[in-house]
């Protein structure tokens, strides 16, 4: 992870974007082999067996190991949860759309709950997480959606430091020596 910082008066902050996690499922034809895409200048862009060099029709998305078509934009979905308000700021710079539905809007004011449900515009990126609840400053109701959640982020990075640490004391444990401590050698 790279770092960048910036001092604001006394603080000296370190600061690193999340990501967004804006990724396409591997492109592929019906035999599951992984396309190079070749981009267009004057024209659109097309997709190419790399083995053949042939050009590639038909093209599929790799999920879970099996080929499958595009998403279709959602429509409609019956797996939704309710969950605590709270949950849109687990997703990585969401996206805001302003939302009607009366009979929601009065059953999350009455619960102080949100809406969470997976949504797709269309294509081959992953699906989106969808969060709708109230602002209660406007009293609308407003989605958020993202495809990266900062819990997992924050996972992963607390992840890495514990590796880290663990690195280092397995460095000095190679080296047979312990490194001094001011906090072994003060007593306050």
């Amino acid at each position: 992870m790279v770092f960048f910082s910036v001092r604001v008066g006394t603080y000296l902050i370190k600061y690193q974007p999340f990501n967004d996690n804006d990724e396409q499922y591997p492109i592929v034809d019906k035999d599951k082999n992984v396309l190079d895409y070749v981009k267009g200048t004057r024209t659109n862009g097309y997709y190419v067996n790399p083995i053949s060099k042939e050009k590639v029709d038909k093209t599929f998305m790799l999920v879970n190991n099996e080929v499958k078509e595009k998403f279709d934009r959602t429509k409609e979905t019956d797996r939704f949860k309710v969950v605590e308000a709270n949950e849109k700021d687990d997703l990585v710079n969401p996206k805001m759309y302003i939302v009607e539905c009366d009979k929601l809007k009065e059953e999350l004011r009455a619960t102080g709950k949100a809406l969470k449900f997976g949504i797709s515009f269309g294509g081959k990126s992953k699906p989106y997480y969808a969060v709708i609840c109230l602002n209660s400053i406007f009293n609308v109701l407003e989605m958020w959606i993202s495809k990266g959640k900062k819990s997992e982020q924050y996972l992963e990075y607390t992840t890495e430091l514990n590796d880290k640490q663990k690195l280092n004391e397995l460095t000095l444990m190679i080296d047979g020596i312990d490194k001094a401590r001011v906090e072994d050698l003060i007593e306050l």
